[in-house]
């Protein structure tokens, strides 16, 4: 995941001070060309790259298998001391400037998908079609930064490397079942209603919480917070890659 780099932060992690800064807070640091690579707890990877003077790569992956929530925890505490330490912003800080980016791509998004659907209805019209264009706008829910964080990281759970149209339906279903009256009344109670989504039972849930979300997953929760449903209402979903329901 990409992060912004503090203007006049760029020093303390230029050069040799980011390998450095790694083995300070990880306890190792191994080169691998231009990426230094370290591991903590349930973190079996954490990468680091420096992109440019205002920019840096964190990437992590994290064990398979039951962890314990002292371990998740800890290892969490480790990642967010080594992100601050090597952007010069605090947790809420990359969170509300990943937000302001997200908010900003998504408005691109759908300024782009305005302006062909603009120009597909001119060129029907012009060859004397009527064009007609489905909504895909569903109810907008208002939800904790928390909350969003946990639905992004069930979407990357579910959905990762998959379409950016795929994720925000995973999302989607969750918001169609918190206004459904069916299921629990909010987005954690959702996930984690027994039987539903099986990363909240495996694990898998909980060490992506600690590892980080990735931008494109967090811009799906936003998008599906927002009332963007490509599913038009649906409250289940089968991916086919994953066969979950």
């Amino acid at each position: 995941m990409d992060y912004d780099i503090k203007r006049g932060w760029f020093k303390n992690v230029e050069g040799d001070a980011l390998p450095n800064l790694m083995r300070d807070v990880f306890g190792n640091v191994k080169a691998e060309g231009e990426t230094y690579v370290s591991e903590y707890g349930v973190m079996t990877r954490i990468e680091a790259k420096i992109l440019a003077k205002d920019k840096m790569d964190i990437a992590t992956e994290s064990r398979k298998g039951p962890m314990t929530d002292e371990e998740i925890l800890d290892s969490k505490r480790k990642l967010n001391e080594f992100a601050e330490k090597a952007t010069g912003f605090d947790a809420k800080a990359r969170m509300k400037r990943a937000q302001k980016k997200a908010k900003e791509e998504a408005a691109k998004q759908e300024a782009a998908k305005k302006s062909a659907q603009s120009a597909s209805s001119s060129s029907s019209a012009s060859n004397g079609q009527t064009t007609t264009t489905s909504s895909s706008q569903g109810t907008s829910l208002t939800a904790s930064a928390d909350d969003e964080t946990l639905l992004a990281a069930l979407i990357q759970c579910e959905a990762g490397g998959q379409s950016q149209q795929c994720m925000i339906a995973v999302g989607a279903v969750v918001v169609n079942r918190v206004h459904s009256g069916s299921f629990a009344n909010s987005i954690r109670g959702v996930i984690y209603q027994r039987g539903q989504f099986g990363p909240a039972s495996s694990g898998r849930l909980e060490s992506r919480l600690a590892s980080g979300v990735s931008a494109s997953a967090r811009q799906a929760a936003q998008a599906a917070l927002a009332g963007n449903d490509p599913t038009g209402g649906a409250k289940y979903f089968k991916l086919a890659s994953s066969g979950h329901a």
